[in-house]
């Protein structure tokens, strides 16, 4: 029911007699005898019911206990694209849209003017107001607090613009009011059609606990199949399933219920009309399938390294500076900065038309030009939001096909994290612009044309004389705060590790490997390609491809896609191939940290190597690594482009070796790259070194790598740990070893 008109009223004052014989004529309707009931549980914590009844009534009702941890209810809106009533949305497609498990239709809407289809009361969804309704006063509204998962029926908005109180985190609006305390009562009619006709009704009602829903419809003005209720007998079947309070919803035509993929009740109309918004319900164990996932990233590493973007995981850039760095960041440890410069990543078109870009941003330097660019490519613009000179998050708004003017939003603050989420909906060529999780923008036309043409392309483009900040990048098919798994797709050396964090989600409850193939792409028995611990941190069993599969602390659920596990090779496989060559290293533990590289040992410590990466890294961390091997400063390297890093283990014990062993090597041994402990007497100090001599070596001896060793030492015993690198000496690359810290140097003498 859509008409946006005042319909005939009953009086004020109604015969107490009169309702409570419409009351006693619908309870009459509903005994047990009368009616074929089928009771259904769909999930744990929401039941449904089919009722079928003589007169006719054909009826259904979710019964959903929202303290069930299986359970979530919120609000949905349609796509808000214009002024055509061909631009709402069906019940079922909203439904659909945001994987949701059921779903009724919600508030009255305008059916004509520059308001169409935009709910007539106040709608909340997630937290994000409805700026743009066209609000009626005095309207009811169902709200709920997601804090303590309590539902309230009350006007919450008598004036508009109003501020609805912060604790309502969904909201939909409607009326009349017929259950009030466990009683009929009918109120709020100002405005709505009759409430004492029969006609087909869509409502919802709370228990007195307040923390079950019920979401009801009855259809209406099919003779023979079902010939609608009035609002008293609405009531009464509320009443009897144990509502306490209820508001009726738009109904007639509009009423729609929708369950598990099906439209289960036979709107008035013959097909579902298109309405403003809806109450659904969410299976948080089962949300259907997942999101797809085109971007996901917080620029962290892996698979990002600090320094430029460009060919870092899909990225291209140009500019004074587009990097990856530490300095600035949301969360994690990076973020990317975009300085007189941009950054850009192709994006997979999605099939559903609907596509969220997700991001937080802020300037830093001063204010001036930052701006997201999304479209088909390059030269097809569909949008633009960013930071704006005069101090005001801007969006694009398209006038002409190939024009477009820029729109103020809302004022930001230089140095302040802001939120910014764009709807693109290629269905009708516009997009709605969200800031902080309030909606600032509804609508707005692409600036190109580019009819149903899907997003193509991701753009950060700055050209002020400040920086703009960029972190927690997201594009994907469902709405910005679905749980997400990252990294979602990429690769793990055999016998290496990745390490999966879930986004969105205070905390990870459990973590799963699911889903694992062979190198031929046949199942796997369970734990044959990859393993994965309670921190997120998977390690590679064998060579095939599986999922992630995460857990959040309210059970919902999120996967990757395909993680490919890729040969890999021993650390002393890896030194002996060629200055040039490729490497992908399978396990190591690092033996020794510092400034723009590290050492690392096979666990048995029959090889070393050192890795020239900025990753942060900890003695006895696991670790795997892609990158080139790179002969430099007289050490065979692996230049890392990608440090996978694994749980935290033990640091290796030392190899003892006397000189000898360690500048040449004994029995085989390569030294080179190894933790190793030698004990000399010191007997040459310089400025950045001294050396030290067992006898076992001629000349001075073993170069160790120390700056501020005190003269009077000389002479003296000492015993020195650190990694076997290489020192210059004579004009050749010599054996040297390199002291992690102070306490590695130890003086023997008594």
């Amino acid at each position: 029911m859509h008409l946006f008109s005042s319909r005939h009223k009953q009086p004020a004052l109604i015969c107490l007699l009169t309702l409570l014989g419409w009351a006693a004529g619908s309870l009459a309707g509903l005994t047990p005898a009368d009616a074929a009931d089928t009771w259904t549980d769909i999930i744990p914590g929401v039941r449904h019911l089919h009722r079928v009844t003589s007169m006719p009534w054909n009826i259904h009702v979710l019964v959903v206990d929202v303290t069930n941890p299986h359970v979530r209810v919120g609000a949905l809106i349609k796509n808000e694209s214009g002024d055509s009533d061909t631009l709402g949305e069906i019940t079922s497609g909203m439904a659909s849209r945001h994987n949701a498990l059921a779903a009724i239709n919600g508030d009255y809407f305008e059916s004509t003017g520059t308001k169409n289809h935009v709910p007539q009361g106040i709608c909340i969804y997630d937290g994000t107001y409805l700026t743009q309704t066209g609000f009626v006063t005095n309207r009811v509204s169902w709200a709920m607090n997601g804090a303590t998962l309590e539902s309230f029926i009350d006007v919450y908005g008598t004036t508009y613009p109003c501020t609805p109180p912060s604790w309502i985190t969904n909201s939909v609006s409607g009326g009349p009011r017929f259950l009030r305390g466990g009683a009929v009562s009918i109120e709020n009619t100002s405005g709505l059609p009759d409430a004492y006709s029969r006609q087909p009704r869509t409502a919802i009602g709370i228990s007195q606990n307040k923390k079950t829903l019920f979401l009801a419809t009855v259809d209406g003005r099919q003779s023979g199949f079902s010939v609608g209720m009035t609002c008293p007998e609405f009531g009464a079947l509320l009443l009897e399933l144990g509502a306490w309070d209820a508001i009726n919803f738009d109904s007639g035509g509009s009423t729609t219920f929708y369950l598990n993929g099906t439209v289960r009740n036979r709107p008035s109309d013959g097909s579902e009309r298109r309405v403003a918004n809806a109450v659904a319900v969410w299976d948080t164990f089962n949300q259907g399938p997942n999101p797809t996932v085109t971007v996901g990233t917080g620029f962290e590493n892996p698979p990002f390294v600090t320094g430029t973007i460009n060919a870092q995981d899909g990225w291209s850039g140009s500019g004074t500076t587009c990097a990856v760095q530490s300095a600035e960041k949301y969360g994690g440890q990076q973020a990317l900065q975009v300085d007189q410069g941009y950054a850009q990543k192709s994006i997979t078109t999605s099939s559903d038309k609907v596509q969220w870009i997700d991001f937080r941003a802020k300037r830093v330097g001063g204010q001036g030009s930052g701006v997201c660019y999304f479209g088909l490519n390059s030269s097809t613009l569909f949008g633009g939001v960013g930071f704006q000179n005069g101090g005001y998050i801007n969006y694009y708004s398209g006038n002409t096909v190939g024009g477009g003017i820029m729109k103020a939003a809302a004022p930001y603050t230089v140095g302040q994290w802001y939120k910014i989420s764009i709807r693109v909906d290629y269905k009708n060529n516009r997009y709605n612009v969200y800031i902080n999780g309030r909606q600032y923008a509804v609508g707005v036309l692409y600036k190109d044309a580019a009819s149903t043409s899907g997003l193509g392309f991701i753009k950060f483009d700055e050209t002020g004389t400040g920086s703009m900040i960029v972190d927690d990048v997201y594009v994907g098919t469902t709405r910005f705060d679905f749980p997400r798994t990252e990294p979602d797709t990429g690769t793990i050396p055999l016998n290496g590790y990745r390490s999966f964090v879930i986004k969105n989600a205070a905390s990870a409850s459990g973590w799963t490997v699911v889903d694992e193939r062979n190198a031929s792409g046949d199942p796997a028995a369970a734990g044959s390609v990859a393993v994965i611990d309670v921190n997120g941190i998977a390690t590679a069993t064998g060579t095939g491809s599986f999922a992630v599969r995460a857990t959040d602390q309210d059970g919902r659920q999120d996967t990757t896609g395909r993680i490919t596990v890729v040969p890999s090779l021993g650390v002393a496989a890896v030194r002996a191939l060629g200055s040039g060559s490729a490497a992908t290293l399978g396990s190591a533990v690092v033996t020794a940290a510092f400034d723009g590289f590290f050492y690392a040992s096979q666990p048995d410590r029959a090889a070393g190597i050192r890795v020239n990466s900025s990753t942060p890294v900890l003695m006895g961390d696991l670790v795997s690594a892609i990158g080139t091997v790179q002969d430099v400063d007289g050490e065979r390297t692996l230049a890392a482009a990608t440090v996978l890093q694994g749980p935290a283990g033990t640091p290796l014990v030392p190899l003892g070796m006397n000189g000898r062993e360690a500048v040449n090597g004994w029995q085989g041994l390569d030294p080179a790259g190894l933790l190793a402990t030698v004990c000399g007497k010191v007997t040459r100090i310089e400025a950045d070194r001294f050396y030290l001599n067992d006898g076992a070596a001629a000349g001075d001896g073993l170069p160790v790598l120390w700056a501020g060793l005190a003269p009077e030492t000389l002479g003296e015993l000492a015993s020195v740990t650190g990694p076997l690198g290489a020192s210059l000496e004579g004009g050749a690359w010599t054996p040297a070893l390199r002291p992690r810290s102070a306490s590695d140097i130890v003086n023997k003498t008594p």
